[in-house]
Order: structure tokens, then C-alpha cells, then sequence
């Protein structure tokens, strides 16, 4: 029986662990998820429709369309993105798309597309199979070459996969 004031070094080797994931906040989505986590909401439904973000902080619109129905794991995915501001399509950017499961850490998985003109902005990925579930995330990251001092402008998509 360890003395009185005095924690066994496995105790306080458990609780400063404890402590660092609390505090750099890795330990609280384990016990305690976001709500997007606990009820897995999916913002986009691609067999119904392409899916739209306001990227109001750039003033543009983008719209997403995921290609075959439905979208799989492991088969080439045709990708495209159509890009505008006040009703103006967008032609100058630079367009990625990144992929990644919420929740889980992965390796980059980010795609560029070309513009096809118009504002279209296309290019092909594949979804990596993974056991955590169904449930992705893509992430848009568009520069535009008439801005390029400031941010990227960003949005994402969450999405079920079969």
C-alpha cells in the first residue's frame, strides 16, 4: 500500500496522460464525440444532387458532383466542381479536392482539377477502402489567381459511400 500523498508511478504516470489529452483535446472526441460524429451527418446525398457551398468569405458558389452513382470505394471517381461569383463563372483558380474519413487520420488523399472552361473544374480520384465506416469528407481548397495574397478560399462536403 503506497504511503499516504504519495501515487504510485503507473497513477501518476495515467493521470498526467489523462491531463496532455484532455488538454490537447486528442482525448475528449474518444469519450465524447462531436455531434456530426455521434449521428454521422451527411451534408451531401450525391444520388439525389450535386451538393452547393457559399464560400461567402471569397463571395463564390461551389458545386460539387461526384460521379458514378453510387460513389464506392476503389473506383475511379469522376470529380467536378462548378465555380462562380455573382453569377459569373470562375476561370482563374486553382481547384483541389481532399479526401479523408472524419475522425480518422490518413494520408493526404487531395486531387487537383483543371478547368474545363465555363467554370468547370474537373478531374478524377478514388476512395481508398477503409474499415472505419462510410461516412466522408471532402475538402475544397480554391486560389484564385487574381487574389493570390490572400487564403484559400475552403469548403467541405460530407458524404456516405457504399
Amino acid at each position: 500500500m503506497p504511503k499516504p500523498g504519495k501515487l504510485p508511478l503507473t497513477a501518476a504516470i495515467a493521470g498526467a496522460l489523462l491531463a496532455v489529452g484532455i488538454a490537447t483535446g486528442t482525448l475528449l472526441p474518444t469519450f465524447f464525440p462531436l455531434a456530426s460524429e455521434r449521428d454521422g451527418s451527411i451534408d451531401c446525398d450525391f444520388e439525389k444532387s450535386p451538393c452547393t457551398r457559399v464560400l461567402a468569405e471569397a463571395g463564390m458558389t461551389a458545386t460539387l458532383a461526384i460521379t458514378p452513382q453510387p460513389v464506392e470505394t476503389m473506383k475511379d471517381l469522376s470529380l467536378r466542381i462548378v465555380l462562380s461569383a455573382a453569377a459569373a463563372p470562375i476561370t482563374d483558380a486553382e481547384v483541389t479536392l481532399g479526401f479523408s474519413m472524419p475522425g480518422m487520420t490518413m494520408a493526404p488523399n487531395v486531387v487537383p482539377l483543371v478547368h474545363q472552361g465555363g467554370g468547370v473544374y474537373r478531374g478524377k480520384g478514388v476512395l481508398v477502402k477503409c474499415r472505419g465506416g462510410k461516412r466522408w469528407q471532402a475538402d475544397l481548397r480554391v486560389r484564385r489567381a487574381s487574389v493570390l495574397e490572400k487564403p484559400p478560399a475552403r469548403a467541405s462536403f460530407t458524404f456516405k459511400v457504399q
